[in-house]
């Protein structure tokens, strides 16, 4: 026959709220083994009705572990583990075989409804403008995680002037955003799930 001998795996379990702790249900968590080098997918599962979820049959290791609101398409800002904008901040969860890593949870913020967005982009048009032309084109960013690759775009940019022009990278306070990013403080977008460009 073909038999499999199985060694014992570890599970990361908790809970994701909303920032008034009301359970969030039907929300996608998901690990990945940050010991590869592709940081492979190893678990996922959605959040039961109190807002509770497990990832079971994880081997010995460290794990990135992510509430992706945007992979259930919910109305929240997904992040990585512990509070962290990126899979390169998150905080490493660590899965020893037969034990459960609990209390590994998420507080997440709500997004902005379509119609108040379009609500605030009505009134900025109203401002003043030449002749009254009122030329305005707007570029509405809606996914956080799109909001946050853009913010870790303009934060690449700043660690290259860095590199290149230290003096003037400190005059223009980039090394604050550097720094600040790097230990999961977003200063270019301040963490705004939304971005509205004109």
């Amino acid at each position: 026959g073909i038999d499999f001998v199985l060694e014992p795996g570890g599970s990361i379990s908790g809970r994701v709220t909303d920032e008034s702790d009301n359970p969030i249900a039907n929300l996608h968590v998901y690990a990945i083994d940050l010991g590869t080098e592709t940081k492979q997918w190893m678990a996922g599962a959605n959040t039961g009705d109190d807002g509770y979820y497990t990832l079971s049959g994880l081997p010995e290791g460290g794990y990135g572990v992510r509430a992706c609101a945007c992979c259930s398409d919910l109305p929240y800002v997904g992040e990585w583990y512990n509070d962290k904008a990126s899979q390169e901040q998150a905080d490493p969860v660590t899965v020893v075989a037969s034990e459960d890593k609990g209390n590994i949870n998420f507080v997440l913020a709500s997004t902005a409804p379509r119609a108040t967005i379009e609500e605030l982009l009505r009134i900025a048009c109203s401002a003043p403008s030449a002749k009254n032309q009122q030329p305005w084109h707007w570029v509405v960013v809606e996914d956080p995680m799109q909001v946050r690759h853009l913010a870790g775009m303009v934060v690449e940019w700043a660690s290259r002037v860095i590199q290149s022009a230290p003096s003037e990278a400190e005059a223009m306070g980039l090394t604050r955003v550097v720094d600040s990013w790097n230990k999961g403080y977003d200063r270019v977008c301040r963490g705004a799930p939304h971005l509205i460009v004109a």
